[in-house]
């Protein structure tokens, strides 16, 4: 239990104050599962429980996303024929498949630990990042992309898909009783409540640490390149075409290296290198003579000049992952702690965005190849807002009639085939039909006109 429930102001609920919010009325704007995940997201030793309608709604994501990965479920089954009763473990082959089977198990373990242990809130917390970050901002936009270049790579990432999602739902079932509930009937139902199945047990074999490492470094650089991105006042819509990142690390150079191509993906970026460097030049270690003279003695100068010479971003990086680092100098391998040194930041014209493992540079320039791929993608998106607003499925086929400019004209028809894969269209024809009803977009400061025509087999 916590204690006081407190009104937005902090003060103690009290209808003559003013600060008192009905149940009846919370569900009004939001529901009753986003409620108790809210609730139990805190830990209940951090007593009274100051009420915030903004949190409450951000756990409401979780609801609205569970329903959203239920119908792309249905979609790609529709699709592909799959049967969604099979909920076993598949064996992935591409890196990111076998990561998120892994960080799920991973996840199943550390989950029952701690409601074996009561620690509620810990467990919340973690299935929240789980599911917002790595299934559905990370895997989820990979396989989606991925889904869409055949029927036999969209089946591939179903099962995975299903998987996760099912052995997810399980886990949420006493955090999210009603919305787990749902989409257990609509897509398994193998029993009479999802309350009566088994609860889940993470599979040793299928967890690989060395491959969620690599993801955990290439989130960083995902981070730190989205950043550079938003600094530049470039959108995630507009492809670019190279980045760099450079890091000191070794294991960091090895683990972004896996995933280069992924990490594009994830950053629209056409091409990431990965450079190890020496130094990032704007950081050095200064030994602090005072510590490391007592503790080290006859060794002292060695480890000075050791330290002297590593770069700043690898102590830091390693630090921070283990508390201490391990330092080879001329008098053998000695522990250095964070009171043994001092890091200078020199000031650097370097552009880029620095992060745990090393520095990102973005290359800003937007060529005419550039701008034109943004145009077709945003034309594509167009039509599959239409697709949306008419609520056609995947595997719908559809008839696309347009009205643009001559300049926009000449774009669809030279990318026809193109567009016509991606939106699942059957043909793409300019002029509108009378009668039928269209959606009108903006479209770099002209009139786009979309009417589209679902197709009966």
């Amino acid at each position: 239990m916590h204690g006081m429930l407190l009104g937005e102001d902090g003060r103690e609920m009290h209808k003559h104050l003013g600060n008192y919010v009905p149940l009846k009325e919370i569900v009004k704007q939001t529901t009753a599962d986003s409620f108790r995940l809210w609730c139990v997201s805190h830990k209940p030793q951090e007593s009274d429980l100051v009420f915030r309608m903004k949190e409450i709604q951000e756990a409401n994501k979780l609801v609205i996303l569970l329903y959203n990965i239920e119908n792309l479920v249905k979609e790609l089954a529709a699709l592909t024929g799959y049967n969604i009763d099979n909920v076993k473990a598949p064996k992935p082959k591409d890196y990111e498949g076998k990561w998120i089977i892994s960080k799920l198990n991973s996840v199943i373990y550390a989950v029952t630990s701690s409601l074996e242990n009561y620690d509620i809130a810990d467990a919340a917390i973690l299935l929240r990042k789980f599911v917002i970050e790595d299934f559905s901002r990370l895997y989820l936009k990979l396989a989606k992309k991925d889904a869409e270049t055949g029927k036999a790579m969209a089946k591939r990432k179903l099962k995975v898909i299903n998987y996760v999602l099912y052995n997810t739902i399980l886990l949420l079932s006493p955090f999210m009783p009603f919305s787990t509930e749902k989409v257990y009937i609509d897509l398994y139902n193998f029993k009479d409540s999802i309350s009566l199945e088994d609860w889940p047990k993470a599979r040793r074999s299928l967890i690989d640490k060395s491959v969620e490492e690599v993801f955990e470094i290439g989130e960083k650089a995902v981070t730190a390149l989205l950043a550079a991105r938003a600094k530049s006042g470039i959108k995630l819509r507009q492809p670019l075409e190279r980045a760099t990142i450079e890091v000191v690390d070794e294991k960091a150079f090895e683990a972004l290296g896996r995933i280069a191509d992924i990490i594009g993906e994830l950053t629209n970026i056409e091409k990431v290198s990965v450079a190890k460097v020496e130094s990032l030049s704007n950081k050095r270690v200064v030994p602090i003579f005072s510590k490391i003279g007592p503790k080290f003695k006859e060794n002292a100068q060695a480890v000075a000049e050791a330290l002297k010479s590593t770069p700043a971003e690898l102590i830091e990086s390693e630090i921070a992952e283990h508390g201490s680092f391990d330092l080879h100098t001329s008098k053998g391998l000695f522990a250095i702690e964070p009171g043994d040194f001092s890091i200078i930041q020199e000031s650097s014209q370097q552009e880029g965005e620095q992060f745990q493992y090393g520095i990102v540079k973005v290359d800003k320039n937007i060529s005419e190849r550039l701008k034109l791929e943004t145009l077709i993608r945003e034309i594509e998106r167009r039509i599959q807002l239409s697709r949306k607003k008419h609520q056609l499925k995947k595997v719908d086929k559809i008839e696309v009639y347009y009205s643009a400019p001559p300049d926009i004209v000449a774009i669809i028809n030279e990318n026809k085939a193109r567009i016509a894969a991606n939106v699942r269209a059957k043909s793409i024809k300019e002029g509108i039909q009378e009668g039928a009803e269209a959606e009108e977009y903006k479209l770099n400061n002209v009139l786009l006109r979309i009417q589209i025509k679902k197709l009966t087999e």
